[in-house]
């Protein structure tokens, strides 16, 4: 089950609409839409929020393997299991510079907007894009050259 789906069924058990979810988040009603539909994904201020209101463990909410898996599964060369996947992510973690590793974790770890990355390291928002699709670039190509 996607973090979407997790969040329509929970909303749907304890009786709220998009409108009312996105008004206890401070949110727009299209936002919860597009979480709902996998357009978009909650950041992780978004994400305890939702722990909170749901009552359920953000391992109950979010199945962060699968998560992990398609954020990245375009990015290796063909179908590896989970922990080979993960031994190669961290790897590659090991090799970046601080600032990278963080900008990296911050996005698809804590899955925070890019915007609210650009904040945080007192960058702007573009650079974080751009910094995000070279690494995942760089990381595409560190998977193909890692021994199976």
């Amino acid at each position: 089950m996607t973090l979407g789906e997790s969040i329509k069924k929970y909303r749907k058990e304890i009786g709220l609409t998009q409108q009312q979810l996105a008004d206890y988040l401070s949110v727009s009603p299209d936002l919860v839409s597009k979480w709902e539909c996998g357009n978009r994904r909650p950041d992780y201020e978004i994400v305890t929020r939702l722990c909170e209101i749901f009552k359920v463990p953000a391992t109950e909410l979010m199945n962060y393997e699968n998560e992990v898996l398609r954020e990245f599964g375009d990015l290796f060369p063909e179908v590896i299991e989970r922990d080979q996947m993960i031994s190669i992510v961290n790897s590659f973690l090991e090799k970046l510079c601080d600032r990278d590793r963080i900008m990296f974790v911050m996005r698809y770890n804590l899955f925070l907007d890019t915007k609210v990355i650009a904040d945080k390291l007192e960058v702007t928002d573009s650079n974080v894009r751009k910094r995000l699709s070279r690494l995942r670039t760089k990381l595409r190509k560190y998977s193909r050259s890692v021994p199976k």
